[in-house]
């Protein structure tokens, strides 16, 4: 278990987060899941914050028969996405270093690359969601921590303080109401904010940015249809679509990019693409 991977996947155990399919998310929430869906369909019909924080308190409540919270449980059929974040993230993490992570939800990400940096900010607009990461660290006896209550459009972090900034899933909320569409004007904005906060004109390297995002191969302009496996025409257009972020992302002073892929399926999803980019900030 002394590598990173036997690390993240014990973790990952202990977390309860274990392959599960969809059918069996829904019976586990029972009468649940169709408040979930009803609340989840508000949030993408509408630019509201009030009804994306009840999206986020009721994920935020746990699962009795698991005691693991609603957002966890429907996570697990991403486990293998999961892993591959963690793993990359890991690799590019130093003892030195202060990570923010932006939209971290229920601390997963965080609180096991927390082990790895000298500090670790948990940011999120939800504080039932940062009450579930924050319980998450003191079970891991986690002493590095800080939690802020912040949009990320305006974090309130002082400018040139961070080492690396994390956004896992979270880039594209309260911006697209598509699957994987990054052309949203307020994009470029964002992540200038992610370029204020991070440190710049360092000696030893200027900050770096991680942004992980799962993309599906059914937007409103395009579906395909998967017989078996991930088709080429799917692959194609996953990474055209993974490109046009990469391009947004340096056009607004990042540069040096890598882009990791993962073409995934679960149980019930037949294929989806993850990307994790790491860029540093440009002079």
């Amino acid at each position: 278990m002394d590598s990173v991977n036997g690390r993240i996947s014990q973790y990952l155990d202990e977390e309860g987060i274990r392959l599960r399919s969809d059918s069996e998310i829904i019976k586990i929430l029972g009468e649940k899941y169709p408040v979930y869906e009803k609340l989840e369909n508000e949030k993408n019909r509408n630019n509201d914050t009030r009804l994306l924080l009840n999206f986020y308190e009721f994920l935020a409540q746990p699962v009795p028969s698991l005691n693991i919270p609603i957002y966890d449980l429907l996570r697990s059929p991403f486990r293998g996405t999961i892993e591959f974040y963690l793993e990359n993230a890991a690799n590019r993490i130093r003892t030195s270093d202060t990570v923010l992570s932006v939209g971290c939800n229920t601390g997963l990400y965080e609180t096991f690359l927390a082990k790895l940096a000298r500090k670790m900010i948990y940011l999120d607009l939800s504080k039932d969601q940062l009450a579930v990461a924050r319980e998450r660290t003191k079970r891991h006896g986690l002493e590095n921590t800080e939690f802020k209550i912040a949009d990320m459009n305006n974090t309130y972090i002082p400018s040139d303080s961070i080492d690396v900034l994390f956004c896992v899933d979270a880039l594209k909320e309260m911006t697209e109401r598509d699957n994987h569409p990054f052309d949203n004007p307020f994009l470029g904005e964002r992540i200038k904010e992610f370029r204020r906060v991070l440190r710049k004109d360092s000696k030893d390297q200027n900050g770096r940015l991680i942004i992980g995002v799962t993309i599906y191969p059914v937007s409103t302009e395009k579906s395909f249809s998967i017989s078996a496996g991930v088709n080429r025409g799917i692959d194609i257009y996953l990474n055209e679509e993974a490109k046009k972020l990469k391009q947004k992302i340096e056009k607004n002073g990042f540069s040096g990019g890598e882009i990791h892929e993962k073409i995934g399926r679960t149980k019930d999803l037949l294929g989806f693409a993850s990307f994790l980019f790491d860029l540093q900030v440009h002079d």
